[in-house]
């Protein structure tokens, strides 16, 4: 299949254009480059947040009192995003944000299929 390919893109160009089209590519990376670089900034600078932490996220971004319990009953439900070490939970807030702006949830049923596709 890849030879397939390559004679598509070899019966494209000729070899006087390939100077021009590689400058292109790379001037098209250099720009994706440029658009992700932020992202990928901010997302090494995040540092994780424990449950008490989540918590008051939450209570700020609600307008209310959220409790330790109540980040440990969303996360059971599959409500908000975790990643577990040690037993220990840790939260990101831009996760956090973005399950919050798509306002998805998992069921039980996904939930219990995930599980067995990671430990398989």
């Amino acid at each position: 299949m890849e030879k397939n390919n390559e004679k598509t893109i070899s019966k494209q160009l000729t070899f006087e254009q390939l100077p021009a089209a590689v400058s292109n590519i790379l001037n098209q990376l250099n720009n994706l480059t440029k658009k992700i670089e932020p992202f990928l900034q901010s997302a090494q600078q995040e540092r994780p947040m424990g449950v008490e932490d989540c918590a008051a996220l939450l209570a700020e971004i609600e307008g209310r009192d959220v409790t330790s319990a109540a980040v440990y009953n969303r996360v059971n439900r599959g409500r908000i995003p975790y990643h577990k070490d040690g037993g220990r939970l840790y939260f990101f807030e831009s996760e956090i944000l973005e399950a919050l702006r798509k306002g998805e949830t998992k069921t039980l049923d996904q939930r219990t299929d995930e599980y067995f596709s990671q430990t398989a």
